[in-house]
């Protein structure tokens, strides 16, 4: 008898459901290059610290909900938000 896939019954999968699937696939766009993980902590790390260190907020909401409520239209007057260098100083 030979190997038959299984059936998810209407041919719909949540979008999580998708997802398992292909990574039991194996499909590449699901994983990265060590490379690019290192890059990503490398621009993540500085980020953690700021909020550990209270630098910066971390603003909180409930789950399922828009987000947190807008503050100022204009991200350049806001003067909590992150900046660069505050949270990864310019190497000299």
């Amino acid at each position: 008898m030979g190997h038959r896939p299984a059936r998810t019954g209407s041919g719909h999968l949540p979008a999580y459901g998708r997802l398992l699937l292909d990574v039991l696939r194996g499909d590449p766009a699901l994983s990265i290059r060590g490379d690019e993980a290192e890059e990503a902590w490398r621009v993540l790390e500085p980020v953690l610290s700021a909020w550990e260190r209270d630098l910066v907020p971390l603003e909180e909401y409930p789950a399922g909900s828009a987000g947190p409520a807008p503050r100022l239209a204009m991200p350049e007057l806001r003067q909590d938000l992150l900046h660069e260098g505050i949270v990864m100083p310019t190497e000299s």
